[in-house]
């Protein structure tokens, strides 16, 4: 399932979590299998899928103010 397409019918969901997952909709990356996201188009998916009066769960962390991407590196994968 693409993050962008959510296959689920309007207002089936009782509760969307999403874990230290948030900021990985506006990491851009020029190579590599990362897909650029439309942040918009998730999110408005997600508040589609939702039922009225359900809940949405957002865990995610933060870099210092002004450091941009710099912090958002991604470590070499684990061998």
């Amino acid at each position: 399932m693409e993050v962008e397409h959510l296959e689920v019918p309007d207002g089936s969901l009782d509760a969307i979590l999403l874990i230290k997952v948030y900021h990985d909709l506006y990491w851009v990356v020029t190579e590599g299998p990362w897909p650029k996201m439309d942040p918009d188009v998730v999110l408005t998916g997600i508040a589609r899928a939702v039922k009225p009066g359900g809940i949405l769960l957002l865990v995610d962390h933060s870099a210092k103010a002004g450091t941009g991407s710099a912090d958002a590196r991604r470590p070499a994968p684990y061998r």
